[in-house]
Order: C-alpha cells, then sequence, then structure tokens
C-alpha cells in the first residue's frame, strides 16, 4: 500500500516533467513565444528541482536510519514522517527497530 502511494507521486512527477519538456521543445522550435518559452523552462528547472530533493529524501531517511541503528543511537524520531511521508509502515518499522534494545 505505502508503496503504492510513493509510485504514484513518482510517476505522475515524471510524467509532468517530461510532458513539459515535450512541451518546451515544440515552444522553441515552432514559436517565437518567448516569455511563455522562459515560464515554461522555469517551470521544468523548478519541477525537475523538486523530484531531485523527493527522491532524495527517503534516501537520506534511510541514512539517517542506518547510521543511528550503527551507532546504537534511540533519540532518532521519525514520528512525524508516519503521518506526512510517502513509506509510514516504513518510518513505523525504522521507529520499531530504533526503540528495542
Amino acid at each position: 500500500m505505502f508503496y503504492q502511494r510513493f509510485t504514484f507521486r513518482l510517476v505522475s512527477r515524471l510524467l509532468f516533467v517530461n510532458i513539459l519538456a515535450v512541451l518546451l521543445v515544440y515552444l522553441i522550435r515552432n514559436t517565437q513565444l518567448w516569455f511563455t518559452i522562459t515560464g515554461v523552462a522555469l517551470i521544468l528547472l523548478g519541477t525537475t528541482i523538486s523530484l531531485y530533493f523527493y527522491i532524495n529524501q527517503i534516501r537520506d531517511d534511510i541514512k539517517r536510519f542506518i547510521l543511528a541503528v550503527k551507532t546504537r543511537d534511540h533519540t532518532l524520531n521519525f514520528k512525524n514522517k508516519v503521518t506526512k511521508g510517502s513509506f509510514p509502515e516504513l518510518y513505523e518499522s525504522f521507529n520499531d527497530i530504533i526503540q528495542d534494545p
């Protein structure tokens, strides 16, 4: 279930990036609407950056979790990620593993 939310968000963002890229290429080749081209290019850049941070968010959380397990740090907490994150069950498992002695 939790992978479906991540997959949907990832696929929808990738689809949006691709649509913007195709639109940008079309506008550059077939029009001279430079303000529109600039706007679409900026939106494409912003969407690409957002996608980068979205993917790296889970990677950073996994790195923090592994470091906490390695150093036996029981103070790390993923409770806010359980309700907001793309992988609520994963974060719940992280919390369970960290809290167990």
